[in-house]
């Protein structure tokens, strides 16, 4: 339930990584879990291990996102930064002592822009990534506007190609999308009284991570907070990419 949960379309493949080992220890767990979504039973699954120890590439939470340019995962860690190519199994480190994160952070990738942000918990940090997938040095993220959305601990964060613009969500009705060029937040009030709950108001719920997600074939968000709530649909622009 924290950020490193992506789909792998070449593969068709769902990937997560890391977290903590549910009903043993809770420490942090170093490895890679794919599941073949073309087999119907617990054979699809297979594991790969991240390079390394906790604290350094791994932890409890990373921010990722799925590329389409390179085909890998990106991967900002505890301290390292890297990706994962689903093809090879192998992983490629190219950031290393960077400042340690919070757990409250999400990541995504701007894939023609090639800029990867993350942000949550106060924090904002950019990354340009080059074509084969690899990290540049950290940069932060200056910002102006409606920038509150980058104190929400674990909000939604993701990409929409419609819009041509970054996405979050952290609770209730509104939503925040920022323009990369302009580095300007701006917040979307709902034109309707159907709105999620927010996510501190939920029992055994804390932030939203990866479930916010943006679908291409539909130009609208999909957003799931728990097993027991209800699933909410967003549209922010119309099918020309313009915000009402």
């Amino acid at each position: 339930s924290y950020d490193q949960l992506e789909y792998l379309p070449d593969q068709d493949m769902f990937f997560a990584a890391g977290g903590a080992t549910y009903s043993a220890n809770g420490y942090a767990s170093g490895l890679v879990w794919l599941f073949d979504l073309s087999r119907s039973d617990t054979s699809g699954w297979s594991q790969v291990p991240m390079p390394g120890k906790a604290y350094g590439l791994f932890e409890f939470n990373m921010s990722t996102a799925y590329d389409p340019v390179s085909g890998r995962i990106l991967m900002r860690g505890y301290s390292e930064a890297g990706s994962f190519d689903p093809t090879e199994r192998t992983w490629n480190i190219t950031q290393r002592k960077l400042r340690s994160r919070g757990l409250g952070t999400v990541g995504e990738i701007d894939p023609k822009r090639r800029v990867f942000i993350v942000i949550g918990g106060g924090g904002a940090e950019l990354y340009r990534v080059s074509p084969s997938g690899e990290f540049g040095e950290m940069q932060p993220l200056v910002t102006s506007g409606d920038k509150e959305i980058e104190q929400c601990y674990a909000p939604g964060l993701t990409f929409d190609a419609k819009a041509d613009r970054f996405v979050a969500w952290c609770g209730k009705g509104d939503v925040y999308s920022l323009s990369l060029e302009k580095r300007l937040w701006v917040k979307h009030v709902p034109k309707s009284g159907a709105v999620p709950p927010d996510p501190a108001d939920t029992p055994g719920i804390r932030g939203t991570y990866g479930r916010f997600r943006y679908m291409p074939e539909y130009n609208a968000f999909v957003l799931v907070s728990g097993m027991r709530s209800n699933v909410f649909i967003y549209r922010l622009a119309d099918e020309k990419g313009r915000i009402p």
